[in-house]
Parts: structure tokens; sequence; C-alpha cells
């Protein structure tokens, strides 16, 4: 809750899901370090700013993403637009 995330954030809690409420998700100053979100579980980011990162999904986990009333780089999320932050197929975002 209400935390910032800068460069890579990967997490797995098996069956578990897993939720972020107003956190802020930007990029680090270390180009050597990617700047993703990378979740194996299923998650809801409630909230949360996107700003400079991506959501990486690895096709394997199938992880289910939500995102209630999320922006990325200021603006919400939509639909169409969250193609513009998902890394790979983005069929198992929910926008809500």
């Amino acid at each position: 809750n209400n935390t910032t995330f800068a460069g890579w954030t990967s997490y797995n809690e098996f069956f578990k899901t897993v939720t972020f409420n107003g956190c802020t998700f930007k990029a680090n100053t270390n180009p050597e370090i990617y700047n993703v979100i990378r979740p194996y579980s299923e998650s809801v980011f409630e909230g949360c700013e996107f700003s400079g990162t991506e959501l990486w999904l690895d096709q394997l986990a199938g992880a289910k993403i939500t995102l209630k009333n999320c922006t990325y780089k200021g603006e919400k999320i939509t639909d169409a637009s969250v193609f513009t932050i998902a890394y790979g197929d983005a069929s198992s975002i929910v926008i809500e």
C-alpha cells in the first residue's frame, strides 16, 4: 500500500492474489536494470500510477492482472491504452 517501486519488480505468491493499492511504479536511474513488473500470480493494482515501467507478463504463468482506476504517465489506463504498458499478450489484463 502507498509504496513506490523503481526498477525490476517480480513476485510469485503461488495460488494467492497480490494486491497493490495506491502504489507508484517508476523507472530507476540505473540503465542496466529493467523497468518492469513481472507478476507470476494473480494481481490487482488499484489506484496505481505506472510511469516508465511496463507490465511484463509471463505467458506460461497465465497470471490474471486487474487494473482498477490506474494511470500510465498521468493518463487513465483503458482497454485501448493497456497495450502501451503491456509486454506480451495483454489478453490476461482486465481493466475496471
